[in-house]
C-alpha cells in the first residue's frame, strides 16, 4: 500500500505522519510505503510521462521512483489490537 507524501518539500516527516502510517499498516495488515514528500506533484509527472510513453510499463516507473526518491515503509505490528477493536465495531453496528 502507498501512503501519501506529507506535502511541502522542505518539510520533515513528522512524528504523527510516521504514526499514521503505522496505524494504516496495523489496521490493514499490509505493508505501508510512503514517500516521496511531494507525492501529488511526483504522481502527476510520472502520469504525464506515461502518456509520452516515457515507460515501457509500471514496473519502470516504480524502480525509477525507489532510485530517486526515499521510501519509508511500515511493517504491520499492532494487528490483534485493530482486529479486536474492528469486531467490537462490528457488533456496535450490528445493533
Amino acid at each position: 500500500m502507498w501512503a501519501p507524501g506529507q506535502g511541502g518539500s522542505s518539510t520533515p516527516v513528522r512524528p504523527w505522519d510516521q504514526a499514521f502510517c503505522q496505524y494504516i499498516a496495523d489496521a490493514t495488515g499490509r505493508r505501508v510505503s510512503a514517500g516521496p514528500v511531494e507525492a501529488t506533484a511526483v504522481g502527476n509527472a510520472m502520469i504525464q510521462l506515461k502518456a509520452l510513453g516515457a515507460f515501457p510499463d509500471e514496473g519502470a516507473q516504480r524502480e525509477l521512483l525507489r532510485r530517486s526518491f526515499q521510501i519509508q515503509c511500515y511493517e504491520p505490528k499492532e494487528t490483534k489490537v485493530w482486529d479486536r477493536m474492528y469486531a467490537k465495531y462490528r457488533e456496535i453496528v450490528k445493533r
